[in-house]
């Protein structure tokens, strides 16, 4: 009979995803559900592991408030797979195998209809719906019927996994750029998500003759010298994880703005609001 996860030593880039695929055909063949297919009570399974604060607002914690950036592999080609990282997915395969239904959930990245326009498909583990719900929230829907240009594997679990070849650091994310998918395990970090999307998103505005880059957006309101108000934009304009939108996230009050006092000697209420 023939093994529907191959060994170790077996795996490939590309046959992670036929596996992948085999595990699906065999739960199905066998009436087992494999995946629910961007289910619209997302939110509803969502609020099961989230707080509603006193507004009315959702949020929801995870188990590292952190992107895993050291541990983090990218790899090409086949030729780059150390034995560490066919381990890790090969656990990956297994959890998938022997997990519930994963949740899957398409979304654009881009502008639809435009060069940039990157069909994106997740596969998030059932224990984790907030993950999968919140990553929807900030893309454009995508149609489940047509064929993604990336897919992600998210499986937020200890899989044994093995450190770096050569460091101390847990191997928690793989990135295959070239076959367009990446794995992350252990993190149950939303931006983890993210990250990883937008990674495959910009190689493929690069290949689209675009910068690889991308920009971060805040309008506000500063005060002029004549004492006047005028609404302006804030562009930031910078490669990935540099840090554009942590700096667009400054609100200022009266409480944080005796910190900027205090420091600088500035009030920044006397300039923004």
């Amino acid at each position: 009979m023939e093994r529907i996860i191959p060994g170790v030593e077996d795996i490939t880039i590309e046959g992670f995803k036929e596996s992948f695929r085999n595990i699906v055909k065999l739960k199905e063949n066998n009436g087992l559900k494999a995946i629910l297919n961007n289910p619209p009570d997302l939110f509803e399974r969502a609020k099961l592991y989230g707080v509603q604060f006193k507004n009315g607002s959702w949020g929801w914690a995870s188990n590292i408030w952190h992107r895993s950036a050291a541990g983090t592999i990218v790899v090409e080609n086949d030729s780059d797979l150390r034995y560490e990282y066919k381990l890790l997915m090969l656990r990956v395969l297994e959890h998938i195998l022997a997990q519930g239904p994963l949740i899957q959930v398409d979304a654009i990245l881009g502008k639809p209809g435009t060069k940039a326009e990157m069909h994106c498909r997740l596969y998030c583990d059932p224990q984790f719906p907030d993950i999968a719900y919140r990553w929807s929230q900030i893309c454009f829907p995508g149609d489940p019927e047509s064929k993604p240009d990336v897919e992600l594997f998210c499986i937020p679990h200890y899989l044994g996994n093995p450190n770096i070849p050569g460091t101390s650091e847990m191997l928690r994310v793989l990135r295959f750029p070239y076959h367009n998918y990446s794995i992350v395990t252990c993190s149950s970090y939303q931006g983890e998500v993210k990250k990883s999307f937008l990674s495959h998103w910009i190689y493929h505005v690069y290949k689209m003759g675009g910068t690889g880059e991308h920009a971060s957006l805040k309008e506000f309101t500063v005060k002029r010298i004549d004492g006047s108000e005028k609404r302006i934009v804030m562009c930031i304009w910078a490669l990935t994880g540099t840090g554009k939108s942590t700096h667009g996230f400054y609100v200022f009050n009266e409480e944080n703005a005796k910190i900027y006092q205090k420091l600088f000697g500035v009030n920044p209420l006397s300039y923004v609001r």
